[in-house]
Formats: structure tokens, sequence, C-alpha cells
């Protein structure tokens, strides 16, 4: 990730863009263990992304109250609720 970092700010010096202008969205994938997602956005945080996008559809949950309920608890890990 460092070095895609590098590749981006050093592309947006070279046109005269701030590089600390440009936001990086990290993908987070849910599997079945809620706390390797917890895991993954606190590893996207740490290298400074400005927003997550997080999966759910990789899983088989059924209905969509189940989507929810699993986004509500990693939102609670994050103690973001």
């Amino acid at each position: 990730m460092d070095a895609a970092i590098k590749v981006v700010e050093s592309a947006a010096a070279s046109t005269g863009r701030d590089p600390s202008g440009i936001g990086m969205e990290g993908r987070v994938r849910l599997t079945e263990e809620v706390s390797r997602a917890v895991d993954d956005i606190d590893r996207w945080t740490d290298a400074d992304a400005t927003h997550i996008s997080l999966d759910t559809l990789t899983q088989s949950c059924e209905p969509v109250a189940e989507h929810l309920r699993r986004l509500a608890e990693i939102a609670s890990d994050l103690r973001l609720t």
C-alpha cells in the first residue's frame, strides 16, 4: 500500500495538485468473522483512508435484515453508535 500511495502522491505533485487533497477509499469484504472486518477497517483508518466501502454482498445474508444486523455490529465494535 505504501508504494501505491507514493505513486498517487507523485502523480498529484507532478500535475501541481496537493496530494493531501486526494482521498483514498478502502474496501472491506465482510466475512463470517465480523472482527476481521473491524480489523481491516482499522488498518484502512491507520493508512489515512478518507472513505471505506463495506461489502456484505459476498455473504449469503438472508434476508436484508441480516446485512443490517452485521453492519450494526461492526458500527458498534468501531464505537460509531
